[in-house]
């Protein structure tokens, strides 16, 4: 089951295209993590980042 940022990340997403694909448009704009739309499809593709154990 999603968590609910997941969810929500995915209605910011659906509220621009609703068929969930990107256009290639929305690749310069997504470059630059203004805006929530970008940031959601950010977070999606990337996940979120995580501090990795020191040796």
């Amino acid at each position: 089951m999603l968590g609910s940022s997941t969810d929500q990340a995915i209605k910011t997403i659906s509220a621009r295209r609703p068929d969930g694909k990107l256009l290639e448009d929305d690749l310069d704009e997504v470059g630059g993590k203004t805006t929530a739309f970008t940031k959601v499809v950010d977070r999606l593709l990337t996940g979120p980042e995580i501090k990795l154990p020191e040796d």
